[in-house]
C-alpha cells in the first residue's frame, strides 16, 4: 500500500538540517506497514491518498499558490517541530474559508500511521465505488416507497453506475438443476436441519444461483439486487441461499431490489473485505437502546452454524437461519435520491433469537447511537450489519467523501 506525499518546505530552511525528518517518515511507514511515495505539486504521486507534508513554517504562501489545482480534501501531515503545526493551522483555516475540506494529521508515528490507514482505505473504497456497476434485477419491491434513488444523481455523486436488468431476463434463465456445485453440496451437508422439501428446493437454488451469475457476468456487475419476491410467485422458490452465496463470494447482493441496501453492502465490502447482513428492524427498545434485526438470508461467513428452513412469510423454498457471531458490529443505512445521506452506529450483537413470528436469522443488537433519533429519520427500512469494530472507519469514509 502506497500513500502519496508532497513536501512543502520554506526556502529559508537549510535542507541538510531537515534530514532527520526522513527517519521520522520511515518510522511512520514501519508502524503502518505502508510506504510513502514522494511527489511534487506539479507531479503528484498516482496514489489514492495524498498528503501535504508541511515540513516547516513559512509554507503558507507556497500552499496558497497551488491550492486551486488541488481536488478533494486536503490532508496536512505535521512534523512535531520546525513550526510545522503553526503553518498547518493557518493553511487549514484558509482551506475552510475557501469552502474546502481538510484535516491535520499529527501525533506519534503509530498514531499517525493508524489514521493514515483509515484514510487510505476510505480513499480506495471511494475510488472503487466510482468504478462500480450495480445491477437492479427487476424493479425495487413495491413496498419500498421511501427508498427510491435517482440513477443519474447517484452517478454524479459517486460515479457508480446503476444498471437496470429486466426481471424477465432472469426468469428466462432459471432452470432447476440436480448438478449441484461444491459450495451447495457442502452447504446442505453443513446445515443442522433442512425443510422437508429441501432436495427439490436445492435444485432450484442451484438454478437461481447459476442464472444470477450469468446476469452478473453478462452485465459486468460488481454487485446486484433482485426483486426476489417475484421468485416466489413465479417458481414457488426463494433467492435467500443464492444471495448468501453471492455475498460470500465477494459479490454484494441485496434482497427486494433495495438499492440503498445494495450500495451500503458494496461500501462495506470495499472498506472491510467482509460480507454484510441485510436486515429488517423488527422491534426497538428505546430505553435499552436495543433492536431486533431479522431477515431470511445471511452470508455463511458471518455465522457459526445454520439451518435451512422455509422462507418466513411464504413458507416456501429455503431460507437461512444463521447464528451470527456475537460481539462488536457496525450498523448502517444509506438513503436519499443520490445516496448522500446515512445513519451509522457502532453496536454489539448481544444474542441470536429464534422467534417464530420473524424472518429466520434474528439478532438482538445494542446500538451506540440513539435509536430514538433513528426512528425520527430512518432513511428507509433495511439496516446493514457488519461484524467488527468499524464505526470509525465508516465515519472516516463519509468525512472523506464529504457527506
Amino acid at each position: 500500500m502506497s500513500i502519496g506525499i508532497i513536501p512543502l518546505v520554506s526556502p529559508m530552511h537549510d535542507p541538510l538540517r531537515l534530514e532527520h525528518q526522513m527517519s521520522w517518515l520511515r518510522e511512520i511507514e514501519r508502524s503502518g506497514g505502508f510506504r510513502f511515495e514522494l511527489g511534487t505539486p506539479d507531479q503528484p504521486p498516482p496514489t489514492d491518498l495524498r498528503l501535504y507534508f508541511v515540513r516547516t513554517g513559512g509554507t503558507e504562501q507556497l500552499f496558497r499558490a497551488l491550492y486551486r489545482q488541488i481536488a478533494g480534501p486536503i490532508y496536512l501531515l505535521v512534523y512535531p517541530g520546525e513550526n510545522s503545526l503553526a503553518a498547518s493551522l493557518e493553511i487549514l483555516t484558509y482551506v475552510l474559508r475557501m469552502g474546502g475540506r481538510g484535516e491535520i494529521v499529527q501525533g506519534t508515528p503509530p498514531e499517525i500511521a493508524e489514521r493514515l490507514i483509515l484514510l487510505t482505505r476510505s480513499a480506495h473504497a471511494l475510488k472503487r465505488l466510482g468504478q462500480a456497476r450495480l445491477g437492479i434485477i427487476g424493479r425495487p419491491s413495491d413496498w419500498l416507497i421511501g427508498s427510491h434513488v435517482d440513477a443519474d444523481a447517484v452517478y454524479m455523486r459517486w460515479g457508480t453506475q446503476l444498471v437496470d436488468v429486466p426481471m424477465a431476463e432472469l426468469r428466462a434463465l432459471i432452470q432447476p438443476s440436480a448438478q449441484h456445485e461444491d459450495w451447495l453440496v457442502k452447504t446442505a451437508q453443513s446445515a443442522t436441519s433442512c425443510a422437508d422439501h429441501a432436495p427439490e428446493s436445492l435444485d432450484w437454488v442451484q438454478g437461481i444461483y447459476t442464472a444470477l451469475r450469468r446476469i452478473q457476468e453478462k452485465y459486468r456487475l460488481d454487485g446486484l439486487t433482485v426483486r426476489c419476491f417475484d421468485l416466489l410467485s413465479d417458481f414457488g422458490q426463494t433467492g435467500c441461499l443464492p444471495l448468501a452465496r453471492l455475498n460470500d463470494g465477494g459479490i454484494p447482493a441485496a434482497c427486494e431490489g433495495d438499492v440503498p441496501a445494495l450500495f451500503g453492502m458494496t461500501l462495506a465490502f470495499y472498506l472491510t473485505g467482509q460480507a454484510a447482513f441485510m436486515s429488517n428492524p423488527a422491534s426497538i427498545d428505546v430505553e435499552k437502546n436495543q433492536m431486533i434485526l431479522a431477515h431470511c438470508t445471511v452470508p455463511m461467513t458471518l455465522v457459526s452454524s445454520f439451518s435451512l428452513p422455509t422462507h418466513f412469510e411464504s413458507g416456501l423454498g429455503l431460507g437461512v437461519r444463521g447464528k451470527m457471531f456475537t460481539g462488536r458490529c457496525m450498523l448502517l443505512r444509506m438513503g436519499g435520491s443520490a445516496l448522500d445521506q446515512y445513519w451509522l452506529s457502532g453496536g454489539e450483537i448481544v444474542e441470536n433469537l429464534e422467534r417464530s413470528d420473524l424472518c429466520r436469522s434474528q439478532i438482538l443488537v445494542r446500538a451506540d447511537e440513539d435509536l430514538g433519533a433513528m426512528l425520527a429519520n430512518p432513511l428507509g427500512n433495511h439496516r446493514i450489519v457488519v461484524p467488527g469494530e468499524y464505526a470509525e472507519l465508516f465515519q472516516t469514509f463519509f468525512d472523506h467523501a464529504g457527506i
